[in-house]
């Protein structure tokens, strides 16, 4: 372990060690913000990191059992970790995982208007949530992912397999690159969705003013089975001659059957959707 301050080794800081755990006491009285604590972690062991105030941790590159970090005020930096179980907590700080994460079960929560960014996440089971702060995720092969925030924006980039979303008050979501089933609901706000392929019974709803622009690669293929419902419904014109719109009904519904397992409900009574195909092909 090598404790720096100012750039400089330092005996400002008293450590106290037993054969489990580790302390460290910052006892300078004006601390400089860039202290820091250099741990070197023996491989497979459990890692529990806790800061107070506005003390921030980095983990990069390591493998263990499992990973729990809180911190208050500080952010969270971590990178390349693999362990069966992965937490990760701030209740104002941000939080960024950067490389890959993979574990069975990821968990990340942060408070006030932390935000939480990863790039990759390979998990069994994935949770984030924030309070205003944005989530955004680059890619995630979840068997199960759980996206939850009060007011915050939610952007999904190859998103894969069983994902719910909820946004409790006011944000937007935004998926570019879906492939499996989803639930999404959203008090109030806007959603923009780029599918290739949607299973079993997915939902989205809206229960109060929004939009829905969702755009599917070879739609004729792709689209399952869809039910929607809003103020304004526009349908691309493939699925439009095989569909059909309720009469004089108020909200619009409109219907697409087909000899499908696979079924799409989109719920927007106080906004609109906009069902489109698109050229552009899903990436994986």
């Amino acid at each position: 372990m090598t404790l720096y301050s100012k750039g400089q080794d330092t005996n400002d800081f008293q450590v106290k060690q037993t054969s489990k755990r580790l302390e460290l006491l910052n006892q300078n009285k004006t601390p400089d913000r860039n202290d820091v604590c250099l741990v070197h972690v023996p491989y497979k062991l459990k890692v529990q990191v806790n800061t107070s105030e506005e003390a921030s941790v980095h983990l990069s590159k390591l493998e263990a059992e499992e990973f729990v970090v809180k911190t208050q005020k500080g952010d969270i930096n971590i990178a390349d970790l693999k362990a069966d179980n992965i937490k990760v907590e701030s209740s104002a700080g941000h939080i960024q995982a950067e490389g890959r994460l993979q574990a069975s079960n990821i968990e990340m929560s942060s408070g006030l208007d932390g935000a939480i960014k990863c790039n990759s996440i390979m998990a069994n089971s994935f949770h984030a949530s924030t309070h205003t702060g944005p989530i955004f995720v680059k890619s995630c092969y979840s068997d199960n992912s759980h996206f939850i925030t009060l007011m915050g924006n939610i952007t999904l980039e190859h998103l894969h397999r069983s994902v719910k979303i909820e946004i409790i008050q006011k944000g937007n979501l935004h998926i570019q690159g879906f492939s499996g089933n989803l639930e999404a609901t959203l008090k109030s706000g806007d959603v923009f969705m780029h599918a290739s392929q949607l299973h079993n019974k997915s939902s989205i709803f809206i229960h109060e003013k929004g939009k829905v622009e969702l755009l599917v690669h070879d739609i004729e293929k792709n689209l399952p089975k869809t039910n929607l419902i809003a103020d304004k419904i526009k349908v691309d014109d493939k699925i439009l001659k095989q569909g059909r719109f309720m009469d004089d009904s108020h909200p619009m519904r409109f219907r697409y059957e087909k000899d499908h397992k696979n079924e799409l409900h989109i719920v927007c009574k106080n906004g609109s959707i906009d069902l489109k195909e698109t050229d552009v092909p899903f990436l994986v």
